[in-house]
């Protein structure tokens, strides 16, 4: 064909007008596109490109099978963590000296009685001080607990571990202060 030969043939589109308006917008803004009319020829284009190149927007083989792996392995890293976890609370047992056994759950039952209630855990504490002008533990901290029972502080935070574990009654405020809502 020679440039003789050759004409442009029109096509009219009806498209809404506020798609029109966004295509407008999209031709200015695109360098590959003077105008409305060429913005609509390289879409096209490359609609056709695409789908002789059997492009379909799907994800491909290569990048299936990765994902695949990859949600395999996030899969593997979950089981361990949960085994880490699992040896962790082992870890802890052992520090502490025993599994939560009789005497763990004997000290979560007083601390259970002596904690404060919701209401009482989120008024603001009256600050006290001690003999020798230290402020004394907020009631409710573990501190306070210890102080109280004269158990040390490890052993009070295992039973409040135990409590949390079992009972779901006891909760922690946000400036570690423990309190029982019932």
């Amino acid at each position: 064909m020679n440039g003789e030969d050759r004409r442009n043939e029109i096509v009219t589109l009806a498209v809404y007008p506020d798609t029109k308006d966004e295509w407008e917008s999209a031709a200015q803004d695109d360098p590959d596109a003077d105008s409305l009319s060429q913005l609509v020829r390289v879409a096209v284009n490359r609609y056709l490109h695409d789908r002789a190149s059997g492009s379909s927007g799907e994800v491909s083989q290569e990048i299936h099978e990765q994902l695949t792996e990859l949600n395999t392995q996030q899969e593997q890293l979950a089981q361990h963590l949960d085994g880490i976890k699992g040896q962790l609370t082992d870890v802890r047992e052992a520090v502490t000296g025993e599994a939560v056994g009789p005497e763990t759950e004997a000290l979560a039952d007083d601390i259970f009685e002596m904690l404060p209630s919701k209401k009482e855990a989120h008024t603001e504490p009256v600050i006290s001080e001690t003999a020798d002008g230290v402020p004394a533990p907020e009631q409710g901290s573990i501190e306070w607990l210890s102080e109280r029972l004269d158990v040390p502080r490890y052993q009070i935070q295992a039973a409040l571990d135990h409590l949390q574990e079992t009972t779901y009654a006891v909760r922690e405020t946000d400036d570690g202060r423990y309190y029982k809502e019932v």
